[in-house]
């Protein structure tokens, strides 16, 4: 299974694409810049050189194509990120990092709900 990371380069992202890499998964680190993605997977080679990584770096574009897609971006702008490409997310599991929550009497509820209606034709996963 190939997973490509959404917003990939920022710490939860790099992170996940490390650990995901090293038990045994393909991972696209994906990006708005290329040459950013490309960068980091550099960084996290050197970081653990006793391991052959295999992570490519590519444009958010790259990620989406993925077997599995996890969005690694602030809550602010995923519902933004995944619009942006819902035609190729339509029918994916589509996981989300982020937790936005808000209080509602004495409880805090989740807004994932808008990721959702930005998605609507894909399997949206809340962790």
């Amino acid at each position: 299974m190939k997973i490509g990371i959404i917003g990939g380069t920022g710490p939860a992202g790099s992170g996940l694409a490390l650990r995901l890499n090293v038990a045994g998964y393909d991972v696209v680190i994906g990006s708005r810049d290329k040459a950013r993605s490309v960068e980091k997977v550099k960084e996290l080679q050197s970081l653990w050189p006793s391991h052959n990584l295999s992570i490519q770096g590519g444009d958010n574009a790259d990620a989406v194509k993925c077997d599995l897609v996890v969005v690694a971006t602030p809550w602010d702008s995923t519902a933004t990120i995944v619009g942006e490409f819902a035609s190729q997310l339509a029918g994916k599991i589509v996981v989300t990092m982020a937790n936005a929550l808000v209080k509602v009497g004495k409880e805090f509820q989740p807004l994932f709900h808008r990721v959702e209606v930005s998605l609507p034709t894909c399997k949206p996963k809340f962790l």
